[in-house]
């Protein structure tokens, strides 16, 4: 078996990589490792892992604050239709409808 090119930055670059919505493939690519060798570090390196799903912990708790300012009326969702060269786009805005506070 051939050695893992584990390095120390790599916690860090993937729990922002998670942070950003990246999916395990984009992480992957931009901490410059195959999908398979990701998988392996998940196992074998509890900073790594740990790294991961911090990431993914903050993008769930923004989602989620979303999802709620959503259901309680803090703030819409506007859907503006365009033409752009004779491509129909759909533009979607999430604003608050209350006033900073």
């Amino acid at each position: 078996m051939s050695k893992l090119k584990y390095d120390e930055s790599f916690p860090e670059r993937a729990g922002e990589g998670a942070a950003k919505g990246l999916n395990n493939t984009r992480i992957a690519r931009e901490l410059g490792i195959a999908e398979d060798t990701f998988y392996v570090y998940l196992k074998q390196f509890p900073a790594f892992a740990e790294a991961v799903e911090l990431g993914r912990r903050a993008v769930r708790d923004k989602v989620d604050d979303g999802m709620m300012d959503l259901a309680m009326g803090n703030c819409f969702v506007q859907t503006v239709k365009c033409s752009d060269n004779g491509h129909e786009i759909i533009l979607c805005a999430v604003e608050n409808s209350t006033l900073d506070e």
